[in-house]
């Protein structure tokens, strides 16, 4: 099954109270998104229950980037 972004974008718009079409793979989920450790794990959770998948720990750890959340959850853009 084929995954797309359309509803992590959504999601991600909503917490970083941003566009969800200005979202680009470079985007810094701290910086740019401006997204604080609650807003990430908001995002993460939602995402996760939305996809029906689980990121493990050493991938949370790893995310920093728009382009880096999408990969974690094997969304093709």
């Amino acid at each position: 099954m084929r995954k797309d972004t359309l509803l992590l974008r959504r999601i991600a718009a909503r917490i970083a109270r941003r566009p969800a079409e200005a979202l680009v793979p470079s985007d810094s989920l701290r910086g740019v998104l401006g997204l604080d450790t609650l807003d990430l794990l908001r995002l993460v959770a939602e995402a996760e229950d939305a996809y029906g998948v689980t990121l493990g720990d050493d991938t949370l750890a790893g995310l920093v980037s728009w382009g880096d959340l999408v990969a974690a959850f094997g969304i093709e853009g």
